[in-house]
């Protein structure tokens, strides 16, 4: 086990030899409390964002955590609504804003968009 667990991932790719090591994917039972262990196959993805994008961690971007990522996708989906209502674009700004820094890539599209429907930031 092991802390910055995607970047340890990545850097073991040289190394990882499958006859004497193993990648184990453990997940915790949110509900039961449990936690489980499961072998799964070592593939090279090459970057520490690939290894978090990966079924190994889960998550659909390389944002590392699942609030930001949640918070991205709600922005993301009025970002394709121009008719959103103002106040809904303040709260997912303000939820936004508390999720990323200030060097995301998110922000240039967000930014002008809110600068587009009138939306001061």
């Amino acid at each position: 086990m092991a802390t910055k667990a995607p970047l340890v991932a990545a850097s073991a790719e040289p190394w990882f030899d499958p006859r004497r090591d193993v990648l184990v994917k453990l997940a915790m039972d949110r509900e039961g409390g449990r936690a489980t262990a499961q072998a799964t196959e070592f593939t090279v993805r090459g970057t520490a964002d690939n290894w978090l994008t990966s079924d190994v961690f889960g998550l659909r971007t390389s944002r590392g955590s699942v609030e930001a990522e949640r918070a991205v996708l709600e922005a993301e989906a009025l970002l394709l609504d121009r008719e959103t209502d103002p106040e809904k674009l303040r709260r997912a700004h303000a939820r936004v804003r508390a999720m990323l820094g200030d060097v995301d890539p998110f922000w240039v599209r967000w930014i002008a968009h809110l600068d587009d429907v009138g939306i001061e930031t």
